[in-house]
């Protein structure tokens, strides 16, 4: 199992240079989880590519239901008290401290892009491809 932010699920649907490699960590760990605050990130940013005409909306909602499908049954949630003492010491956002506090609790790691996570949280958060880099 490992714990995916909502730029790691935008880029497996939207960026086809990262498909790909998010193909291969699926292949390597096929059970993602993912806060169930997953799908507000996701609409913000399908709605700002709508309303930007970047995107039609049945390619949206197409995106949409390919990862709920993808995290069925595989929201959690973590302890707020552990997001706030998390978010206190480290400077990062509470959101990404969710993911933070997530992943230590579940005892597994968070795949991301966020550069403050990467940085802050070095054996937790890590890229795609030092996750596919690691032994498993």
């Amino acid at each position: 199992m490992i714990l995916v932010d909502t730029t790691i699920l935008l880029r497996f649907y939207l960026d086809p240079d990262c498909t790909a490699l998010l193909q291969e960590v699926l292949q390597r760990d096929s059970h993602w989880v993912a806060p169930s605050t997953w799908r507000s990130g996701m609409c913000n940013v399908l709605g700002r590519y709508l309303q930007q005409g970047e995107l039609e909306l049945e390619a949206a909602l197409d995106l949409l239901n390919g990862a709920e499908r993808l995290l069925s049954n595989s929201e959690v949630e973590p302890a707020s008290s552990d997001v706030l003492c998390l978010a206190q010491s480290s400077g990062c956002s509470a959101y990404g401290c969710e993911l933070i506090a997530l992943a230590c609790e579940l005892e597994t790691v968070l795949i991301t892009f966020d550069p403050s996570l990467l940085t802050y949280f070095p054996s937790i958060a890590l890229t795609p491809t030092a996750f596919l880099a690691s032994e498993g």
